[in-house]
């Protein structure tokens, strides 16, 4: 871990820790950084925050929901219905956030609006994230630091509209920021090192990319033992101490967790959920294994590079360490994210957002202070200088209104779907869906359709029994057709279910003629349900098996046949409570949503 700050050094170890400096250059001076913000830095730093607050909760309504919204919600909901994540319902994540959530969600009950009130709880969270940036940049460079960094983060595209949406990659960053906080603001001392270890131990119960995060820790630790000379008072027994208290902290959470699913007869469900599922020899997404390479070896002189310069500037030893172990956790954890990780999405960066956006604006505070001191042809007026840094904070809002409009965006999920599937159906009814977008009603085939799954049902590590499951549950609900679905479960789908505008249910289109309609339309039933036979103006008249038609009628699995003499027109085998519950085949067919895109 990094060394703990010492109020100064003495005479002959500065002189010689300054000798060392190969950056005379780009020395940061300590009035430049130290310096706290003026009262109109604080208010102007206020006013922005202030915004961003403002468009937060205006796109926490409106913008568009992402397929791991509902997902990451399917099993908060699971927990709220006593159901036991892993073993009754399929998760690939850790569980704790789901956990923590399990008590709002509750609150809020089955309410198509879910999402969006979730969304709201993520907040905090992100404020605490800003908090923890404040806290970090103000021990690592000043307070004006603090202050612009959590500004600059606040505002940034990337940060904001990942923080928007509700996932566990908000806590995560909130606990990993949390846990550099403690381990970096003080005295190597058992107790921080304990209660950082214990909020990292927290940290990878919310997700397993934090075993990322912890790796880069203990390389970042590493390099500055071995560049940074100890510290007046820093004993090797000190060290120890440390380390294993940060050791012992961080297997508390962890350790408490499998032994609660092991309590449950549960922790093989769980393993294979958070691990086996996951670990898929030879998935990759984006670069091949040999660029990847390249790209570690990339990063390694660079990561070495800002090392030295964190090095080389620092006026003491303590400050040396708690720059370089903060620069190297986040540098080396983006260079093993690009070449290690194999499947890299935007959340990733979460965690990295918020080191790299300190080093930059303690650039951005340097460069102001600097052009306060220059020559007078470039002299900047001092007062004039918050007014830039906030310049910079207004730039981002402007990409972010310009790269994601408060209301734009691709629909991944149709924001009424939960409407409709509340309506359609009832509290047990089993519903097809994809990764969990209906929320409040279980999946009749147990995983999810997300990457991993569908990787491995092309590979045929898991068998593809979608149809199996939706005749024996008898499923009469579905979603829309997707090319998420393996092609024999989404043969079955478009020859067994028949779309009502933003769901599918069990029936199907009667091809209809003259003649046909005299002699019977023969149309086979696999799913056994109580069926209704509409037309576009109700109630078709005619026989169904032989008998007179005159109202839904349970058929069960086999050949059915229905005769009619009125010419009708177009003729549907529906799903009866379809039509009992307002819905109707014929108004989707008019206006068919389409396809559900794949993410």
């Amino acid at each position: 871990m990094a060394y703990a700050a010492p109020r100064h050094v003495d005479d002959v170890g500065r002189d010689r820790f300054m000798r060392r400096a190969a950056v005379r250059s780009i020395t940061f001076r300590a009035a430049a950084l130290d310096a706290r913000p003026s009262q109109r830095e604080y208010v102007l730093a206020g006013s922005v925050l202030l915004v961003v607050l403002a468009l937060r909760l205006a796109y926490v309504f409106s913008f568009r929901i992402d397929t791991d919204e509902p997902q990451h919600l399917h099993i908060v909901w699971a927990w709220t219905q006593g159901l036991l994540p892993y073993r009754d319902v399929f998760d690939n994540h850790a569980p704790l956030f789901h956990m923590m959530l399990a008590p709002f969600a509750a609150a809020f009950g089955e309410d198509p609006a879910i999402i969006a009130w979730m969304r709201v709880a993520m907040i905090p969270i992100s404020g605490f994230t800003l908090w923890c940036t404040y806290l970090l940049s103000r021990t690592t460079f000043g307070e004006s630091v603090g202050v612009w960094a959590a500004v600059w983060l606040a505002a940034c595209p990337r940060f904001f509209l990942t923080s928007v949406e509700f996932r566990a990659d908000t806590l995560w960053a909130a606990l990993w920021l949390a846990s550099l906080t403690v381990l970096l603001a003080g005295r190597l001392e058992p107790w921080r090192g304990l209660a950082g270890g214990f909020l990292l131990g927290a940290d990878l119960a919310v997700s397993l990319k934090t075993g990322l995060c912890i790796a880069a820790l203990a390389i970042a630790t590493g390099v500055v033992r071995l560049v940074v000379p100890r510290p007046s008072g820093v004993e090797a027994r000190t060290l120890r101490r440390f380390t294993v208290a940060a050791v012992l902290g961080t297997s508390i959470v962890p350790l408490a967790v499998m032994l609660f699913f092991a309590t449950k007869g549960a922790l093989t469900p769980f393993l294979y959920g958070t691990i086996t599922h996951n670990v898929l020899p030879g998935l990759q997404l984006g670069m091949g294994w040999p660029l990847r390479l390249l790209t570690l070896a990339a990063f390694v002189p660079l990561c070495w590079l800002g090392a030295r310069v964190c090095f080389v500037t620092a006026r003491s030893h303590g400050e040396a360490a708690r720059r370089m172990a903060l620069f190297l956790a986040g540098a080396v954890y983006i260079a093993l994210l690009e070449s290690l990780w194999p499947v890299e999405t935007k959340q990733d960066y979460q965690v990295a957002l918020p080191i790299l956006l300190v080093f930059v604006a303690a650039l951005g505070v340097l460069a102001g202070r600097a052009a306060v001191r220059s020559r007078p042809r470039w002299r900047l007026r001092a007062g004039l200088v918050p007014y830039a840094l906030t310049l910079v904070a207004l730039a981002q809002i402007g990409v972010l209104l310009e790269v994601a409009p408060v209301a734009g965006g691709p629909i991944r999920v149709d924001p009424d779907l939960i409407a409709d599937v509340l309506r359609l159906t009832r509290p047990g009814d089993e519903v097809m869906d994809l990764k969990g977008e209906t929320v409040f009603r279980p999946r009749p085939f147990f995983y999810a359709l997300e990457t991993f799954t569908r990787e491995r049902l092309e590979r045929g590590l898991l068998a593809d029994t979608i149809s199996e499951r939706l005749i024996t549950t008898a499923t009469h609900v579905a979603v829309p057709d997707s090319d998420r679905l393996p092609p024999r479960a989404r043969a079955f789908l478009r020859d067994h279910y028949l779309s009502v505008g933003r769901l599918r249910v069990a029936g199907r289109m009667l091809t209809t003629s003259p003649s046909r309609a005299r002699t019977g339309i023969v149309f086979h039933v696999e799913i056994p349900a109580p069926y209704a036979v509409a037309s576009a103006a109700g109630t078709a008249h005619g026989e169904l098996d032989g008998e007179r038609y005159d109202g839904p009628r349970a058929l069960t699995t086999g050949r059915h046949v229905f005769r009619t003499k009125a010419d009708e027109g177009p003729l549907a085998l529906v799903w009866a409570p379809t039509l009992e519950r307002g819905f109707s085949p014929f108004a989707a067919r008019a206006a068919d949503p389409g396809m559900v895109p794949s993410s």
